[in-house]
């Protein structure tokens, strides 16, 4: 943002050169194109697409949530970006504004949603390593499953933004003073009940498993690409 307009939206790309997506995420409903303030900032957040809209728009064309609302931020059509949002997660200055003079990650938060009123991701303010244990485990234990849209980990910050200065370098791309715990990918056991080969549009073919439907994060699955026949070697399937 410079003097509070949106001025451009860059993806994550390497971690040092991502791709300019403006052209959709102006579209996307909860981005603002003009601050209430003047100011010179960037936003970071993540984009999401819930899971109802993915069951009722897109899951006959794409795998899931986190896949779709990939792809389709970066479609040159724009089609279906109305259909996604950003969670934001940090505000970073341009430049020394009065305005913006955060010690700590929470003054950040409490900016962007009070001052900004942007949405944000679920935040808590913890100070043991107890206190994370039970975050974590109340999301795997079922919090995670009912949330509106996926997520794949949670990401525990150092509070005080002096301390992130002295932990990190500016050098790494993975900053010390943050670290990140993923969950475990959910799985189910199911049964392959046969393999049909798909002729792609440049004429590859694929098998793909037909599976005994089997319900995994609230999605029912009955197909599976193999991949090529490398693939079905090494599961030693057939």
């Amino acid at each position: 943002y410079t003097n509070g307009g949106l001025t451009s939206a860059i993806t994550r790309g390497d971690g040092k050169e991502g791709e300019d997506i403006l052209r959709n995420v102006v579209k996307m409903k909860n981005v603002k194109t003009k601050l209430p303030l003047n100011i010179d900032c960037s936003l970071r957040g993540e984009i999401i697409l819930e899971k109802e809209t993915f069951k009722k728009h897109f899951s006959n064309e794409m795998a899931n949530e986190r896949n779709a609302a990939n792809g389709i931020s970066k479609r040159l059509t724009g089609e279906g970006n109305e259909h996604l949002s950003v969670l934001c997660y940090n505000v970073v200055s341009h430049k020394q504004q009065d305005n913006m003079n955060f010690k700590t990650e929470k003054e950040k938060i409490l900016f962007l949603v009070r001052t900004l009123g942007l949405p944000v991701v679920k935040t808590y303010e913890v100070k043991t390593a107890e206190d994370i244990i039970k975050i974590w485990n109340s999301y795997k234990n079922g919090l995670r499953v009912n949330l509106p849209h996926l997520i794949d980990g949670l990401v525990v910050k150092v509070m005080s933004l002096n301390k992130q200065l002295e932990y990190d370098s500016k050098e790494e791309l993975n900053p010390k003073s943050q670290l990140a715990f993923k969950f475990e990918n959910e799985s189910e056991i199911t049964t392959l009940e046969n393999i049909e080969w798909v002729i792609g549009r440049t004429g590859t073919i694929t098998p793909l498993a037909i599976l005994k439907p089997v319900e995994v994060q609230g999605r029912v699955f009955s197909k599976a690409s193999l991949c090529n026949c490398d693939e079905l070697k090494r599961l030693n399937i057939g």
